[in-house]
């Protein structure tokens, strides 16, 4: 403690300095010497109290660049001049009396100064998105995203589960430009050009903070949208966000009573590959098809309302009588075409394509592909994608695109894989989350598949997904909903009804799987979705020695 006194012109210091004018560098009257050396007294705190901060900044963060420093100190620094004027003020003035408690009070300000513009730069306090470096704003959330950094969890971290691991700095403008190096030069990169390493951690290591600091300083600031092919190599790394992390579920409520299938009334007219389909949450068709007297072109209404089915003929398929054909829903309006029809000349195959509205059918461009029937066909974005089947040659595996906006046909890579006939079809979630239309199942010279095939339209590329734990399936029904893909009954390996009518789910690249539906599996069913349920109609039930079946009987599945 320092004791202080002025009297009679002398000045009693009792350990103190002796010399305390020098820290103003100015001569003092000796009566106005205690308030200089409580002066002194407050900055040596004051001193004690930025080197003090400094350690701890170099603890928590000792990569922290000179520019960061400098960022994180500025309101420190501030403060200290602040506190500094004051107290010279206090000390040249002879009214003043400033007390030890009064420095005391002034340095712990300055430090509380310190310890918030450290904080601030830090994670906020819900986390930040560390994102793949090539994902593009396409894509969905789930598939760009690499981790969450959360404070006081994750202040070090500077790596991710992503290729080079590493997490890159990027920043960006307010008008969307973003800035991975500078003059377009490689040599500029913020973090390092990553190919000019051949060892981890192949570019600079920054925390979070760092980064955030890196930007602030360069008028920038951490990006929300994609850099991606921006140089430097970062595609290969994680990148910094400014994008919060997802929000944690809300618990899950209790689990609904197990769904099951219940019965709806029968099938308008026995058939199998005729086509099914919902354009609302009222009214759903079917139309065309095999049936025990040969193909029809007939058409029924379902009215959901009174679970009741009619006859419309003024809708009737006008491309005449149709078997083993297909169809598919996009955008609000069905499509339906392909498949053999009978002629006097025996059967012909088709390589038509028709729309129907709910209104009336209208014929579009034909397909600029060999005529066939058995094919798949699955809707994503404006385009139908059709393919495989059977043509007078024999099974197939080239691959079409139908625009239903320009009404034109592109020819696109082939399935990789066998040729095949009446595949399965659907749009769903690979396992990044990415909705693409699927191709999967079917029978060729070389059997009955089970195997999953997925096409990326933006790089007209196939991928194989995993295959169906369950034996080979032909000839079954499918549908999508929501980002899941679905496959219900079907024939098995040895291309008979199966004991069970095996039901199946695909979704972020996984397979699981649903309530069988009542009875054996059939052949060729039809299904359509219509206000939260799946519908299954028809078809046939072969056995070998036993008489083929002809199903009426109809059943519902709750899907959401």
């Amino acid at each position: 403690q320092w004791a202080l006194s002025c009297a009679a012109s002398r000045v009693t210091v009792m350990g103190a300095k002796q010399q305390p004018s020098r820290l103003l560098g100015t001569a003092v009257p000796l009566c106005d010497v205690a308030a200089v050396v409580t002066t002194s007294v407050a900055i040596d705190i004051a001193t004690a109290a930025i080197a003090t901060m400094a350690t701890t900044i170099a603890i928590a963060s000792p990569t922290l660049t000179l520019d960061a420093a400098a960022i994180a100190i500025a309101p420190f620094v501030a403060a200290i001049a602040t506190t500094t004027l004051t107290l010279a003020i206090a000390a040249t003035t002879p009214s003043t009396t400033l007390t030890l408690a009064s420095a005391l009070a002034l340095a712990t300000t300055a430090t509380t100064l310190t310890t918030a513009a450290v904080t601030a730069s830090k994670h906020p306090a819900g986390g930040v998105q560390v994102r793949r470096g090539n994902a593009e704003d396409s894509e969905s959330d789930a598939a760009a995203f690499v981790t969450c950094l959360l404070p006081g969890v994750d202040d070090l971290t500077t790596s991710a589960d992503f290729k080079r691991k590493t997490i890159a700095t990027q920043c960006c403008d307010s008008n969307g430009g973003c800035f991975r190096r500078f003059d377009n030069d490689n040599r500029k990169c913020i973090a390092g050009n990553t190919f000019a390493a051949s060892n981890p951690p192949y570019i600079t290591p920054h925390t979070y903070a760092e980064a955030l600091s890196i930007c602030s300083s360069l008028g920038l600031h951490l990006c929300e949208t994609s850099c991606a092919g921006q140089g430097c190599g970062y595609d290969n790394h994680p990148v910094y966000t400014a994008l919060a992390c997802p929000s944690p579920p809300p618990p899950s409520p209790s689990p609904p009573p197990p769904a099951k299938w219940e019965r709806v009334a029968d099938t308008p007219y026995q058939a199998h590959h005729a086509f099914a389909f919902a354009l609302d949450d009222d009214t759903a068709y079917m139309v065309a098809g095999n049936t025990p007297s040969g193909v029809t072109d007939r058409m029924a209404r379902y009215d959901a309302r009174s679970d009741s089915w009619s006859d419309v003929p003024w809708l009737k398929f006008p491309g005449g009588p149709r078997g083993f054909a297909i169809g598919e829903v996009l955008l609000g309006v069905a499509y339906f075409g392909f498949g053999q029809s009978p002629s006097y000349r025996g059967w012909i195959m088709h390589r038509d394509l028709w729309a129907f509205n709910g209104q009336a059918w209208v014929r579009v461009r034909d397909c600029g592909c060999v005529e066939r029937f058995h094919p798949a066909m699955v809707g994503h974005g404006e385009h139908l994608y059709v393919g495989a089947g059977s043509s007078w040659d024999g099974d197939r595996n080239d691959f079409w695109s139908y625009n239903v906006r320009t009404d034109a046909w592109t020819q696109l890579a082939p399935l990789p894989a066998a040729t095949r006939h009446h595949p399965y079809q659907f749009r769903a979630t690979d396992a990044r989350g990415i909705l693409l239309p699927f191709v999967l199942f079917g029978h060729g010279p070389l059997g009955i598949f089970n195997d999953v095939n997925a096409f990326s339209p933006r790089e007209n590329k196939w991928a194989r997904a995993p295959s169906l734990p369950s034996q080979g399936r032909v000839a079954g029904t499918q549908f999508s909903h929501g980002g899941a893909g679905y496959a219900l009954s079907g024939e098995g390996k040895t291309h008979r009804s199966i004991s069970d009518g095996e039901f199946w789910r695909f979704e972020m690249g996984r397979w699981s799987q649903m309530p069988d539906h009542p009875g054996r599996s059939r052949w060729s069913p039809s299904s359509f979705v219509l206000g939260g349920y799946v519908y299954l109609h028809g078809g046939m039930v072969r056995q070998d020695n036993v008489r083929d079946l002809w199903p009426t009987d109809a059943y519902r599945f709750r899907l959401s």
